[in-house]
C-alpha cells in the first residue's frame, strides 16, 4: 500500500491512460478478428452463391446444346429427304420430258391424206382398235 501511496497523480493518469489503450487496442483487435470473419464468411457465401449460379447456368447450357444437337440432326434428316424428294422429282421430270418428245415426234409423223374416203377409212380403223363402232358414209 505503501507504494500506491508514493506514486505521483501524473503517474496515476499515466497508469490510467495507458489501461486504457492498452484495452482500447485489445477491444480493436477482437472487433477486428470479428469483422474479418464476417467478411470471410460472406466472401464464402458470396463464392457459394456464385458457383451455384455458375453451376445452374453451365446445366442450362447443356441442355440448349442437347436441344440443339438433336435440331441439327432432324434438319439434317430433313435435308437429306428433301435431297431424295429433289432427286425423284428430276427423274420423273426427264421421264415426263421423254414422253413429251416422243409425243412430239409422233405429232409430226401424224400425215393426213386431203382425200376424205381416205380419212373415213383410217378413222374406222382407228376406232375398230378401240372397240368403237365404225363411220359410216353418206
Amino acid at each position: 500500500m505503501q507504494f500506491i501511496k508514493k506514486i505521483p497523480l501524473w503517474g496515476w493518469v499515466v497508469i490510467v491512460v495507458a489501461s486504457l489503450m492498452f484495452w482500447q487496442y485489445l477491444s480493436g483487435w477482437a472487433l477486428s478478428g470479428k469483422l474479418y470473419s464476417m467478411v470471410l464468411d460472406n466472401l464464402r457465401k458470396d463464392q457459394t452463391s456464385a458457383v451455384e449460379q455458375l453451376s445452374k447456368e453451365l446445366k442450362i447450357s447443356r441442355t440448349e446444346k442437347e436441344k440443339v444437337k438433336k435440331e441439327i440432326i432432324q434438319i439434317q434428316k430433313e435435308k437429306e429427304l428433301w435431297k431424295q424428294k429433289s432427286l425423284q422429282y428430276e427423274k420423273e421430270n426427264l421421264r415426263l420430258k421423254g414422253e413429251v418428245d416422243a409425243l412430239e415426234f409422233k405429232l409430226h409423223q401424224v400425215v393426213v391424206s386431203s382425200d376424205p374416203d381416205a380419212l373415213i377409212l383410217d378413222i374406222n380403223k382407228y376406232l375398230q382398235q378401240r372397240g368403237v363402232g365404225a363411220i359410216r358414209k353418206r
